[in-house]
């Protein structure tokens, strides 16, 4: 049997579409190379699932236990099912995002978005100046991160907080309009900053990578 082939939604093609210009148009006033990264989810969370499906597990067979009149055997299959319950409401971003602190998924969002950096070979571009837009859609993350020819200009914390204000907009927003935000934000600094030296030079590919 041939599994048809998903249809991405037009919408989300529009915002592509959107996103991609934007960069081209960016980079054909600023030296700077950009390479948008959108992401479902930077980690699975496998050690936070079972802690919590445990912790679940043990408050379950303490209620089961008060309620004495149920014999070993239903208090074990009842242990089960909430574990497993668990574990499959874990599935569920919101519920996945209530349990994980918050903390621990920010460090997830900046590790793969490091990972991806140096995957895309960012580092590579001629003036090392290229610069990873990372977003995550389970963690409603984003992390900025700029190569040193850029962070000469701007120091690591203007990126840093750069991305802290997108991801506290991508709460109530789409990934696509976070993407927009992004370059809306950064190109007149960049385009003042970094006039473009070669109008035929392209080194990052503009589109947008998906994971």
């Amino acid at each position: 049997m041939v599994r048809k082939k998903k249809i991405m939604p037009k919408n989300t093609k529009l915002f592509i579409q959107r996103i991609e210009e934007k960069i081209a148009d960016l980079e054909s006033k600023s030296a700077v190379e950009i390479v948008p990264v959108l992401v479902e989810r930077s980690a699975h969370y496998y050690e936070m699932r079972i802690v919590w499906g445990l912790t679940f597990l043990f408050l379950s067979r303490e209620l089961f236990s008060l309620l004495g009149h149920w014999d070993v055997w239903t208090q074990a299959l009842g242990c089960i099912l909430v574990f497993s319950l668990s574990q499959l409401l874990f599935l569920w971003p919101a519920f996945l995002r209530f349990f994980v602190p918050k903390r621990l998924r920010n460090f997830e969002v900046q590790e793969t978005a490091h990972l991806c950096f140096l995957k895309e070979e960012i580092f590579a571009t001629k003036n090392r100046t290229g610069l990873l837009i990372f977003i995550s859609e389970l963690e409603k993350g984003v992390f900025v991160l700029a190569d040193k020819g850029l962070t000469a200009q701007f120091p690591s914390q203007y990126w840093a907080e750069l991305g802290l204000k997108l991801a506290k907009d991508f709460s109530s927003n789409k990934a696509g309009d976070v993407f927009l935000e992004a370059i809306a934000e950064i190109s007149p600094k960049l385009i003042q900053d970094f006039p473009v030296k070669d109008q035929d030079s392209n080194e990052l590919s503009n589109n947008l990578r998906r994971g």
